[in-house]
């Protein structure tokens, strides 16, 4: 374990065994912070004097900055801050003895990239590397311009790290993880193109296309109030969601045991074994599927609240009662749309509809035709 530690996101401080060092006297703050902002984290005596110091000539020069290389190392009571001499120039130590959070948020991209940055085993890094970069801005509250080059680079990884990490989540199945991450993050930034495209495409992947299109919508008036426009990429992608199929997100739904269809109706793909698919399966699949609906949808749609908030999202979505009757069945009883591709097994889900709809309790206002009983 390193003995010092930097943080250079947000305020800036130096720690030494977690306790934190007061501000180091006569530009010794500012001489670390410049050697941070260059590659190696090495810099030459003649352009730190030209930074700091660029009215001073000579020998004046050259000793204010011995002077504050000398409160440096005073202030940490170590040779962390290395001379040398051939090139005339000042280096921190490494990693292994100065942890700074900025070079390790980098190390922690790196190793997620060998990985694979979509697999489980990276995940944990890159949720890693974003707490680091979320802590703040690089170097908060210095805008000398030997700062900028180095910030924009970790601006650029830290958007990197963000948008791989919510692909990560998107292939573990947690959207809503990706969400909030990316809206969060287009919160800070407001005219982050990239960071729009990839919460829409996150949005539509989790069942939420109409915030997808709102997202835009909103994004876009913004951008108006600049004077400015969208890319024809982001608006392209804008077009892309309005025309695709919009399915209702159902997974906070109890999910029940998949019912395991006789094989005899899934193998035939002719019309000809319609019947006989009809006669072995129809008794148990629709009864089944009857009894499951009735027990575990029916108390969604006990109150006229529920009823209306069902009908608000089918509305919402583009999605006829119909439709959302047969989304709903299709999560309880486990059928996907994948399953249901042959004549027999196509017929048994459009009688099954039926059925349900015919059953007992089972609540018609769906539809919007009748008031369900009250119990």
């Amino acid at each position: 374990m390193p003995e010092f530690t930097i943080f250079t996101f947000g305020r800036f401080s130096i720690c030494c065994d977690e306790r934190e060092i007061t501000p180091l006297p006569r530009h010794g703050d500012t001489l670390c912070q410049m050697l941070l902002c260059q590659p190696g984290r090495r810099a030459s005596y003649s352009w730190l004097i030209d930074q700091i110091w660029p009215l001073s000539e000579g020998d004046r020069a050259n000793e204010y900055l011995y002077a504050a290389a000398t409160n440096f190392r005073t202030a940490t009571s170590t040779d962390l801050l290395l001379t040398n001499r051939q090139t005339q120039s000042y280096e921190l130590a490494g990693q292994d003895r100065l942890w700074i959070d900025a070079d390790a948020a980098l190390s922690l991209i790196t190793q997620a990239d060998t990985l694979g940055r979509a697999t489980a085993e990276a995940l944990p890094l890159l949720e890693q590397a974003v707490q680091y970069f979320r802590r703040g801005r690089f170097l908060a509250g210095i805008e000398e311009t030997w700062v900028q080059a180095r910030r924009m680079h970790l601006e650029m990884m830290k958007e990197r790290a963000l948008v791989r990490l919510t692909e990560a989540y998107g292939q573990q199945g947690q959207h809503v993880q990706a969400q909030t991450l990316l809206s969060e993050a287009l919160a800070q930034d407001p005219t982050n193109e990239n960071l729009l495209c990839h919460l829409m495409q996150t949005l539509h992947e989790g069942g939420m296309t109409h915030q997808a299109l709102r997202a835009y919508d909103t994004f876009v008036k913004a951008l108006k109030k600049a004077g400015l426009e969208p890319a024809e990429a982001t608006t392209s992608l804008y077009r892309r969601l309005k025309r695709a199929p919009r399915v209702l997100d159902l997974s906070a739904l109890p999910m029940s045991t998949p019912l395991s269809l006789p094989s005899s109706s899934l193998a035939e793909q002719h019309q000809e074994h319609a019947s006989q698919a009809r006669e072995t399966t129809e008794p148990l699949l629709i009864s089944a599927g009857v009894q499951e609906v009735q027990t575990t949808l029916l108390p969604l749609f006990s109150s006229a609240v529920a009823r209306g908030i069902l009908q608000a999202a089918g509305e919402r979505e583009g999605v006829t009662m119909d439709q959302l009757r047969r989304q709903m069945l299709q999560h309880t009883l486990g059928i996907t749309s994948a399953a249901l591709v042959t004549p027999a097994s196509a017929w048994l889900h459009t009688e099954m509809i039926e059925r349900l709809a015919r059953a007992p309790r089972f609540c018609p206002a769906l539809d919007g035709a009748v008031e369900c009983p009250a119990r």
